[in-house]
């Protein structure tokens, strides 16, 4: 099934996670990628705790781990300022500072604003400019970036 707005170009993305050797780069062991036009068994069986919270779960992960969390300028299924708002009610490790942290401009190799970000300790809001929720379709020299950017150590 395909949904209204669907985009022939997520099949590209789709089949390069299903047929490389990404996973080895991943470190997720002998798991695969499901094909986006698959049932997704992930969704299937996460379907009762969506409505849960993993408010300290993402506490945890943002006191110890190095922790990424973007969204899409544009997503209307997860809105940046959803996000933001849900972030403003944690207690993590410097969770004061990332109140009140300015937001930073996040320029690409053109000199183009490829979004908006905040830095604390470890870890990292940011929304990318012009995308919506599938951000690698949308804008994917922002996504490459962002990718590269995070695996190589040289942050923003």
């Amino acid at each position: 099934m395909r949904f209204e707005g669907y985009t022939p170009a997520i099949d590209v993305v789709s089949d390069y996670l299903v047929n490389s050797t990404i996973s080895s780069y991943l470190h997720v062991g002998s798991n695969k990628f499901v094909p986006f036009a698959d049932v997704n068994p992930v969704l299937v069986n996460l379907q009762a705790d969506i409505l849960d919270t993993v408010a300290p779960w993402v506490q945890e992960l943002i006191n110890n781990y190095d922790v990424v969390i973007y969204n899409g300028m544009d997503d209307l299924l997860a809105s940046p300022v959803l996000t933001q708002n849900y972030l403003s009610y944690l207690t993590f490790n410097g969770y004061q500072q990332y109140a009140t942290v300015a937001r930073s401009k996040w320029i690409d190799q053109d000199g183009l604003i490829a979004g908006w970000y905040k830095r604390v300790n470890r870890f990292i809001e940011l929304t990318v400019h012009n995308a919506g929720h599938m951000v690698p379709v949308d804008q994917p020299k922002r996504a490459l970036d962002l990718i590269t950017r995070l695996t190589s150590g040289n942050l923003f």
